[in-house]
């Protein structure tokens, strides 16, 4: 058995498997109520993931690891990207010919943006933050998700899940 990691590090890879679970379960089903079911699922998790990672991460990266400035810049124009199809994907109707696409270019960008994460910016923040400060980290990050949504989060989830549906 692997042992997880109680660090930022860890923390942010379980969301990072939960993502390609849902997108897998998103890609292998065709009957519209669970497509837009794990839509909404992915929606929420990813929002929380990116205003976590925003609040806490990024401006951690700023201050501490060499070169952080372009490292969270790029990394918040990622999001930008990915909350672009997440409002694609909230809007599009799950038994469309549109859903699909919007899909696959969700799978892209969040498979991006984990390789990204996964292969540089972790590296980095190994090498560049004591381990201490890592679940320090880790433990703040986990606190945030606990804690009532932020305005943040509350206010990307009205605006990509406030469809209207009846």
């Amino acid at each position: 058995m692997v042992e997880q990691r109680n660090d930022v590090i860890g923390v942010l890879t379980r969301d990072h498997r939960r993502f390609e679970e849902l997108l897998s379960e998103l890609r292998s089903t065709d009957e519209p109520q669970e497509r837009r079911r794990l839509a909404d699922e992915l929606t929420i998790e990813v929002l929380r993931h990116s205003v976590v990672e925003e609040r806490h991460l990024y401006p951690a990266v700023r201050r501490q690891v060499p070169g952080g400035d372009v490292i969270a810049d790029k990394e918040l124009t990622d999001h930008t990207e990915i909350d672009k199809l997440l409002h694609r994907l909230a809007t599009a109707d799950p038994s469309g010919v549109d859903f699909e696409p919007v899909v696959a270019s969700l799978i892209d960008d969040i498979n991006a943006h984990i390789r990204d994460e996964e292969h540089y910016l972790f590296p980095s923040l190994s090498d560049h933050f004591e381990s201490d400060d890592l679940v320090r980290l880790g433990e703040q990050i986990e606190s945030a998700r606990r804690e009532a949504p932020g305005a943040g989060l509350t206010d990307r989830v009205r605006d990509y899940l406030g469809r209207g549906r009846e």
